[in-house]
């Protein structure tokens, strides 16, 4: 996984610099001997504003992080999946093995080379869509002549389930990310930044270190929060390894089976 979050870095910067110009304009236009007298109210809106936005932010990065380690685990199951075909289809009749191994190299060259990158832009293509159904239509039009014929049948079917399970948890993850939820969560942090302004102090240093710690912190959960919910982009992007994986294995028994002939 990656461990450069340079997302992160330039939000947190962003977010500093929101809030020392908000600082400096609040300390410009307002009166702090006005503001100490509410101080009490300001304190305790602050306290209550903060806890709910990190209770919310806690459980929103928590299931966020969920999901992102489901789909990926998700992605690892389509990648075995395909490599179970592959295999199976050895115990074919060299006719059926030919094209239902042929199939599973085109899916999984396509992946790797097309679907993927076309996925870091949100697109999922339809040709991907048009080789995995060509591959479940190859096993479920498949008659078994014998009971070991048949016994390998039963195994493709379910491979070609937890592969076409597989796309659709996919295609669904794409579909996802942070929209409304996005919005309140800013929308959140933004008042508890003004809060923050609003907190009067006798030190001028103090209060500017704290406000960019805050802004620092509510910065880099709203950055992870979106980088979790992006499965397919920027850092924290999975990778079709397994996939590359598969086409390296494909690639070691071709060239087994060739020096067997």
């Amino acid at each position: 996984m990656n461990t450069n979050f340079p997302t992160l870095w330039i939000l947190s910067g962003v977010a500093t610099a929101v809030a020392l110009v908000g600082l400096f304009i609040i300390k410009k236009t307002t009166n702090p001997t006005y503001l100490r007298k509410h101080h009490g109210v300001i304190d305790s809106i602050l306290g209550v504003v903060g806890t709910l936005v990190s209770v919310l932010l806690g459980l929103l990065v928590a299931g966020a992080l969920g999901r992102y380690e489901q789909i990926n685990s998700e992605v690892s199951s389509e990648s075995r999946s395909l490599s179970q075909i592959y295999f199976l289809a050895c115990g074919l009749p060299e006719k059926q093995k030919t094209y239902l191994q042929k199939s599973c190299r085109d899916y999984c060259n396509f992946l790797i080379e097309q679907e993927w990158p076309a996925m870091e832009e949100n697109h999922l293509l339809p040709e991907g869509q048009n080789l995995c159904r060509k591959i479940v239509k190859a096993v479920v039009l498949l008659n078994p002549q014998t009971q070991g014929e048949s016994n390998i049948h039963n195994a493709l079917i379910a491979s070609v389930e937890d592969l076409g399970k597989g796309r659709r948890d996919r295609a669904e993850s794409m579909r996802s990310g942070m929209h409304s939820t996005g919005a309140t969560i800013f929308i959140c942090s933004i008042i508890i930044l003004i809060l923050t302004f609003l907190y009067v102090t006798r030190g001028m240093v103090i209060h500017t270190v704290l406000t960019m710690f805050v802004a620092i912190c509510l910065a880099m959960n709203i950055g992870l929060l979106h980088l979790l919910t992006s499965p397919f982009k920027a850092e924290l992007k999975i990778k079709p390894t397994g996939f590359i994986l598969d086409r390296e294995i494909f690639d070691q028994l071709d060239k087994e089976e060739s020096k067997a002939k």
